[in-house]
């Protein structure tokens, strides 16, 4: 009879196991998982784990991380093999781990736990190596077939690999399915195990819809070519059917370790550091507590020297002695410590209005007092002082002091930067496409690897909240460096031109050469990205001023620029104020490209000195009073999230933010009421406390700005029906706040605020001089496709706020800009076209 606890012993070890153990292991793990139904009932508290594909170390680490067996009640959500290097040992502890603690210990099946599947992506090939036979890969492949599928913790949290499924309304359906076979390619089944969550998008003409959800298509076909993709609205469904709260699963890759989606309805959990040994990616357990909290602990890939390498030819351990078990010489374990992993923390909660948050718990602002920034002027791949001598302090919003005094750039610097961005585009122009992608993409990882730091950098000189910048505006940052990177061998490079016999014409699509680029503060790093990207991935060299109130995270960005290997002179960054180094940039005469973002008023400036210099091109993306149009028919809580998104997200510092909101008469004094309850529940806080929704504004400037517009609106007849007023003495805070009974003529509709403001109003939602984005709400597919045609704007949301992708234009119609950022467009901006006649 098998001794469990020298088996268990033996993996930890990772020592593989000979075949006549492997094979016992498996029947017996068959008679105990028999017994299992197809959704097993789990207690909390407990631990998720996402897909580990076979990484053995990470596992280990996950033990250290959350705890041993039995310790640590754990739920695997599948995908145990395939791709590392180390599938057997992995998945054969996690079959002894169950065996020898059933209760404590749930496998539920992932897509890899196929025959089809193993015998493509490593398992197979794996057992053939190690064994030379495959009846290891047959004993574990059957067992396979008697995994769970679905778990569901304390009649609250849902739990499965993939998703849901079209043919399953209730988890009695799931109860009802046989198991015991292979994965089908369609089917309850299959769905389960493939099916991913994503934004749908309701065409009129949905291709699949469910009965019951008003003919809107939120299940459509997968791109991966099985199961389905789900939308927000069949999760509800499916929740407030089953009397469940939460929907956690795996199988899909998330750089950040997990994704929290559709207003906390849907979390994934990935637990696979480094996916491949190459991806890069952090990942994470679901720590779920007894009153079940969510808690996502987030630890990253093993460092360089520590990393898996693929085990020897260990086809004679299938013949070993003594109890069966067999060493293999190529076992270590590293003792690798959580410090060196940079283990982060990361909290999900769930608030009154039920919505959920992520926030990165670094502690508070002293953790990050002094940061190891550069302050120099980054020009030619060194940071030297300014011509002048001259410095400016940079502020912490949280309380008005000081952090640090950076080299102010001015004319003289301009010129410097432009020259050594001149001799630079030189050697940057001879890089290949594809090399220039390298390079880029070299900073995107090298971003990804800092993330945490910069964010933190970022919160500290910006105000917003250390999540914020963290997940979402560095997540955002690294995804337009990868597309750029990606984009740069793929550009449109001219056509050729039947002219007439004898003449043959083409184009060429060229490089401006040195650029100039202009950012504002509320987004610093990631309007870098924004800029410098395209510009680059079409073959520029760039000179780019930051605002003098947000420096530091550029002026960090710039040594992973180094590191990447760019080459000197190609990114030039320059920390200065707009009358001196920005009018400097944009009269410059050998300068031939312009992108400013900033306010509408300093855009006519930028370009009325393009033009009164060498008629550069220009491109702006100004400012903006976003309407946000909710029609009587729109799901509410959609609508008010939104608002939210649109109001208080970055403070309401967005030049898109949905600072106009224009509410169907019959729904008004519910929307009104339910809105006001929403601001109550924004948290007003320190950048670095845990919960934090709204740091402070940026500097006291900004802060007198937005509390004199509060205070003109009152002047001007508008009803405060929240806020108008600071938070606290210290730093630069405001309460969230809402007026109503306004007017087209008031200044507070008429005038881009930049603070977290919302005006409610009934009509004219173009009747403005901006034209920068809207938001629409409505289930009515006529309604929205009428309104958003009509809508006077660069960018429309619809039933959402604030979504951005690297692949998407974003810019404004009339004064709110010209030209686009993102996206294929942002490429065209930076590129010239040359006609070629040859006579042949």
């Amino acid at each position: 009879m098998l001794d469990i606890d020298v088996c268990i012993e033996h993996c930890y070890a990772r020592r593989l196991l000979s075949e006549p153990v492997v094979k016992e292991l498996c029947e017996q793990a068959k008679s105990v998982l028999l017994n299992e139904g197809n959704v097993r009932s789990v207690s909390a508290p407990c631990v998720v784990v996402g897909d580990v594909h076979g990484q053995f170390y990470d596992v280990l680490e996950i033990f250290r991380i959350a705890g041993r067996c039995p310790d640590t009640n754990y739920v695997f959500l599948g995908d145990y093999v395939d791709r590392g290097f180390y599938s057997v040992e992995t998945i054969l502890l996690l079959i002894c781990l169950k065996l020898r603690w059933p209760s404590r210990v749930t496998l539920v099946r992932g897509n890899h736990e196929s025959r089809a599947v193993t015998q493509t992506y490593g398992f197979y090939a794996e057992c053939m190596r190690k064994y030379g036979t495959a009846a290891i890969w047959q004993y574990i492949t059957d067992l396979f077939d008697y995994l769970v599928l679905a778990v569901v913790i304390e009649d609250s949290i849902f739990c499965v690999h993939g998703g849901l499924s079209p043919s399953i309304h209730t988890i009695d359906q799931i109860r009802m399915i046989d198991r015991f076979r292979e994965i089908p390619h369609e089917g309850a089944m299959a769905d389960l195990v493939w099916s991913d969550p994503a934004p749908i998008t309701h065409l009129p003409n949905p291709r699949f819809t469910t009965a019951g959800d008003d003919a809107r298509g939120d299940f459509q076909i997968s791109p991966r070519g099985a199961g389905y993709l789900f939308g927000k609205q069949v999760t509800r469904q499916f929740l407030d059917i089953n009397g469940l709260g939460h929907v956690c699963r795996a199988h899909q890759l998330c750089m950040e370790g997990f994704q929290i989606m559709f207003d906390d309805l849907v979390s994934t959990v990935w637990s696979a550091p480094n996916y491949c040994y190459r991806a890069g990616n952090m990942a994470s357990v679901l720590q779920i507590g007894p009153e079940l909290e969510r808690f996502f602990n987030v630890f990253g890939p093993a460092p360089d020297d520590c990393r898996e390498t693929p085990m020897k030819d260990a086809s004679s351990a299938a013949n070993g002695g003594g109890n069966g078990l067999d060493e293999d010489d190529d076992v270590s374990d590293s003792g690798v410590t959580l410090e060196q992993r940079r283990a982060l923390r990361i909290r999900g909660r769930r608030g009154s209005n039920g919505s959920g948050g992520v926030v990165r718990d670094v502690g508070d602002s002293n953790s990050f007092s002094n940061p190891n920034v550069p302050t120099g002027l980054f020009i030619n791949n060194e940071f030297v002082a300014s011509k002048s001598g001259k410095t400016f302090e940079t502020y912490d919003p949280n309380n008005g002091k000081p952090i640090a005094s950076v080299f102010e750039a001015g004319a003289d610097d301009v010129n410097a930067a432009v020259e050594a961005a001149k001799k630079a585009f030189l050697t940057w122009s001879k890089f290949s496409p594809a090399k220039r992608g390298d390079v880029m993409y070299k900073l995107a990882t090298l971003i990804k690897r800092d993330q945490a730091e910069l964010g933190a950098l970022e919160a500290y000189d910006n105000g917003k909240p250390v999540g914020q910048a963290t997940n979402v505006d560095l997540s955002l940052v690294i995804e337009h460096f990868k597309y750029f990177a990606g984009f740069a061998d793929k550009m449109d490079n001219g056509r050729g031109i039947n002219v007439r016999e004898g003449i043959h014409a083409y184009t060429r699509v060229e490089p401006y050469g040195v650029v100039g680029q202009i950012t504002p503060w509320n987004f610093p790093l990631l309007m870098v990205a924004w800029k410098i990207a395209p510009a680059l991935a079409a073959g520029n060299v760039c000179v780019l001023k930051t605002s003098e109130k947000t420096p530091l995270s550029a002026l960090k960005l710039c040594q992973l620029i180094v590191e990447a290997g760019f080459p000197p002179g190609v990114v030039n960054i320059l920390s200065g104020f707009g009358p001196t180094a920005g009018d400097a940039i944009a009269r410059h005469m050998d300068i031939h490209k312009l992108s400013f973002t900033g306010s509408t008023a300093t855009g006519r400036k930028i370009m009325a000195a393009a033009a009164e210099s060498n008629l550069k091109k220009v491109s702006l993306e100004l400012g903006g009073k976003s309407p946000n149009i909710v029609f009587d028919d729109a799901d509410l809580d959609d609508a008010i999230a939104s608002a939210r998104a649109g109001y208080v997200f970055n403070q309401g510092q967005v030049c898109c933010a949905g600072t106009r909101l224009f509410v169907q008469e019959g729904i008004y004094n519910e929307f009104m009421t339910r809105l006001k309850a929403d601001a109550a529940d924004v948290k007003v806080g320190h950048t670095f406390k845990n919960g934090t929704d709204m740091g402070p504004l940026v500097d006291k400037l900004q802060f007198e700005k937005v509390m004199g517009f509060f205070e003109q609106g009152k002047k001007e007849g508008a009803t405060v029906e929240f806020g108008g007023e600071r938070v606290g003495t210290e730093g630069y805070y405001v309460k969230p706040t809402i007026f109503s009974n306004v007017k087209t003529d008031m200044k507070i509709v008429k005038e881009e605020i930049f603070g977290p403001t919302i005006e409610e109003a009934i009509k004219k939602a173009n009747d403005s001089e901006y034209g920068l984005a809207a938001s629409i709400h409505t289930t009515n597919i006529s309604t929205y496709i009428k309104v958003a045609n009509a809508l006077q704007a660069g960018t429309v949301w619809v039933n959402t706020h604030n979504a951005f992708n690297a692949a998407v234009p974003f810019g404004g119609y009339k004064s709110s800009g010209v030209g686009r950022d993102g996206g294929a467009e942002a490429i065209k901006d930076y590129t010239q076209v040359k006609a070629v006649y040859v006579r042949v």
